[in-house]
């Protein structure tokens, strides 16, 4: 959206024309702080008409401004200062200033809100962290045989590159030239959109960007913040802005771990690797994050503390968590019905009450034990990467794992931990590409192209090798990793 109306540290004034059903009019003020977190305050309102909205569950606010229309939704009422204005006859005439926490904030050429009080909407538009990159399409085709080429001597032909995915999705990467000093600088736009068949509550729509988030999160390997987002009802756009929980600043480029060039970035997995594989890659990711749900939350932790230079113990029994969570699984119904019924006849069998109390306090079936999910997750990964499927050899690393997660976990003051600081990073940077990988292989993207990316992950080959005493092996021997990144090394 052009111009936009929202950013942080604003301050703006405004006039309040209803909360929820109630009208008014009264003098507000909307104030976004450095982290975009929102304010909003009534000035001098009728204790009569406070009254009438103190008890609302969820408040929606119409206010407007010359230009724009203003809707709110607003969480709680988080202060209310009574002050006395004047008084006549004896009666004292008091004034409110009441201040709201607000959620949501949409802008428009009209307010949001249906007349039955729901927000409701077609569908969206977003930019994401880095996005033309991630989307990986290339929209310059550059003609020109020189060594060196200018700008005034190259053929440019440029377009807008598109993809479409059932359900909805959309993406679109197009061609940005601008000049900046005595230079042409060559960019990119990329927006990706979902379009819904019905209306949508906005709820629904914030958690398809959020998955949308994670989703990019996946293939990056790093925190990746929503920049700005515009909610589409009918023939109105809306922007919108009330998704991101982390200070902008901070997460507006990716860093891609040790590489120091901006370009190619050839470990950052591109929404362009499925373009020619005919996967719905969005709806599958989608299914993916409802039955992963605690070990994706996990995953964010973790990516959150490395943008922030955390380092703690904490982060690596998050990585043991994102493990457990995907690998881990579940017991079924009939398996269950199997074992307590075996477990009921060994009770039969024991002649003293003890000992059946004793099973009925630690027998259970839970599914696979923590070793097990940590050596099929490093078998898959071993094979994959370096074709090694003899994860015994590598019994005694695991049992280290083990050990120092026990530690952690329980704070043990029999267990001591047995890896210092720098070893734990190394296992918490190989588990996290480990659960990249898993991830990806069951979004159905080759072998192949997981080999060849994760061989420029400069940061995990090396703890890799550290930890495993291993290479990856299995790349090609151009090691390509698709049109994109070809394309972008006319940059270098």
């Amino acid at each position: 959206m052009d111009n936009r109306k929202l950013h942080a540290n604003m301050h703006l004034s405004c006039e309040v024309v209803s909360i929820g059903q109630v009208e008014c009019s009264y003098r507000a003020t909307l104030s976004l702080d450095e982290h975009a977190v929102a304010l909003f305050e009534v000035i001098d309102a009728e204790v009569d008409f406070y009254n009438k909205i103190e008890e609302l569950e969820e408040f929606l606010i119409c206010a407007k401004t010359s230009n724009d229309y203003f809707t709110l939704r607003g969480t709680s009422i988080i202060e209310s200062q009574f002050s006395v204005s004047e008084i006549i006859d004896n009666e004292v005439q008091s004034k409110v200033k009441i201040c709201f926490w607000i959620s949501d904030i949409f802008v428009g050429e009209e307010y949001a809100v249906e007349q039955n009080g729901d927000l409701l909407f077609n569908g969206f538009s977003c930019q994401f962290t880095d996005i033309f990159e991630l989307l990986g399409l290339y929209p310059y085709k550059i003609e020109d045989t020189s060594p060196k080429w200018s700008f005034q001597s190259v053929n440019i032909a440029s377009n807008t590159k598109t993809i479409e995915f059932d359900g909805g999705y959309s993406c679109f990467v197009a061609p940005y030239v601008y000049k900046k000093d005595n230079d042409y600088i060559f960019s990119m736009q990329g927006r990706l959109n979902y379009s819904a068949k019905e209306f949508e509550s906005v709820t629904n729509l914030k958690d398809k960007i959020r998955m949308l988030e994670l989703f990019f999160e996946i293939l990056s390997g790093e925190t990746v913040t929503v920049l700005d987002v515009s909610m589409d009802k009918k023939s109105q756009i809306f922007e919108y802005m009330g998704l991101c929980n982390y200070p902008k600043l901070k997460l507006k480029g990716l860093s891609n771990g040790f590489n120091s060039k901006w370009y190619p970035r050839k470990s950052i997995f591109k929404l362009s690797d499925w373009k020619d594989t005919g996967e719905n890659v969005i709806m599958l990711f989608a299914e993916l994050t409802k039955d992963n749900l605690l070990a994706m939350e996990s995953y964010k932790q973790v990516l959150l503390d490395e943008k922030m230079k955390i380092v703690t113990y904490n982060k690596f029994l998050k990585t043991m968590q994102m493990i457990e969570g995907i690998m881990r699984t579940v017991v079924s119904d009939e398996e269950k019905k199997n074992f307590d019924k075996r477990k009921k006849k060994i009770k039969k069998n024991l002649e003293k009450q003890e000992d059946r109390d004793f099973i009925d306090t630690y027998c259970f079936n839970n599914g696979d034990n923590f070793r097990t999910c940590l050596k099929e997750i490093t078998k898959e990964s071993l094979i994959i990467l370096s074709g090694v499927n003899d994860v015994e050899r590598y019994n005694e690393q695991i049992s280290v794992i083990i050990n120092d997660r026990n530690a952690y976990t329980h704070a043990s003051k029999k267990i001591v931990p047995a890896m210092n600081m720098e070893q734990t990073e190394n296992v918490n940077c190989c588990y996290k590409e480990f659960y990249r990988i898993k991830l990806l292989r069951q979004l159905n993207l080759s072998d192949k192209i997981i080999c060849n990316r994760f061989l420029f992950n400069k940061k995990f080959v090396t703890a890799y090798k550290t930890f495993f005493g291993l290479t990856i092996t299995n790349a090609d021997e151009k090691h390509n990793t698709g049109e994109f990144d070809d394309e972008m090394c006319d940059y270098m």
